[in-house]
C-alpha cells in the first residue's frame, strides 16, 4: 500500500515539544559473588606417590640458543596403574 498514513496527526510534532524532567531512578548496584565450576577431570588426590619425569631439551636443541636457562614449568600428570600400585607421573616439561 503507497497511500498516505491514516495515523499520522497534523499536531503530532506538537505531542513532543514540551520538555519533561523527569528524576532518573536510583541506580543499584550489586555484588555478585560465585565460584566458576572447574572443567575437566578432577585433580588427582595428594596422598598417592609420584614419580617425576623432566624433559629437557637436548644439547642439538640448545646449541641454537646463546644462552638457556629456565623460567617456568608445565606439570601435567597421568595415572599409571599397575596390577596393586597406583602410581602419579609428572610430567615435567622445562620452559
Amino acid at each position: 500500500m503507497s497511500g498516505g498514513s491514516s495515523e499520522r496527526l497534523s499536531t503530532q510534532t506538537d505531542l513532543f515539544a514540551e520538555i519533561l524532567d523527569l528524576p532518573l531512578p536510583p541506580v543499584v548496584k550489586q555484588n555478585i559473588s560465585y565460584e566458576r565450576q572447574r572443567k575437566g577431570r578432577p585433580a588427582l588426590p595428594k596422598d598417592l606417590p609420584r614419580q617425576r619425569i623432566e624433559y629437557h631439551l637436548d644439547d642439538q636443541q640448545m646449541a641454537e640458543f646463546d644462552s638457556v636457562k629456565p623460567i617456568g614449568e608445565e606439570v601435567s600428570e597421568t595415572l599409571q596403574y599397575t596390577p596393586a600400585r597406583l602410581v602419579v607421573l609428572e610430567h615435567a616439561r622445562i620452559k
